[in-house]
């Protein structure tokens, strides 16, 4: 199995266990090293406020549910974190939490002639954020954060 696959049903089997525990997936990194691969998992409550705790025991139920279903065969390193204060914006629910907050964003298509937008997030629909003045699509944002 690659490393697409391996993400893909990392991050299906995460959400489910997550969802069922009342945290929300935010974002996994998946890389390979030398030993096997290292998953970094980033978890939230649905308003913030995971604790250190809540964070060990997601880890563990995560772990033994790869374990389980081998979905990672060989070694790996599990991380189950907080995403911090500057916590990346992925999904439209996460861009309607943080309306009426400076966010920027950093696209993989122009928009306006500008790769970079910066300003107060806006309207949100199915399809784009306002940034500022700015329509953006979702489908060409690369990566986009919290201004602090």
């Amino acid at each position: 199995m690659g490393t697409a696959e391996i993400l893909r049903d990392v991050r299906c089997l995460a959400e489910d266990l997550f969802s069922k525990r009342g945290f929300i997936l935010v974002d996994i990194v998946l890389r390979k090293d030398r030993t096997g691969f290292a998953l970094n998992v980033l978890a939230d409550k649905p308003h913030g406020g995971i604790s250190i705790e809540d964070c060990g025991a997601l880890n563990r139920v995560l772990r033994q549910s790869l374990e389980e279903r081998d979905f990672v065969s060989g070694d790996f390193t599990l991380d189950v974190s907080s995403p911090g204060l500057d916590r990346p914006l992925k999904s439209k629910d996460d861009f309607i939490r943080f309306q009426g907050r400076r966010a920027v964003v950093f696209l993989s298509e122009a928009v306006g002639g500008r790769l970079e937008w910066s300003g107060v997030v806006g309207a949100v629909s199915d399809y784009a954020v306002t940034i500022g003045d700015n329509e953006v699509p979702f489908v060409k944002i690369n990566k986009a954060k919290p201004v602090l």
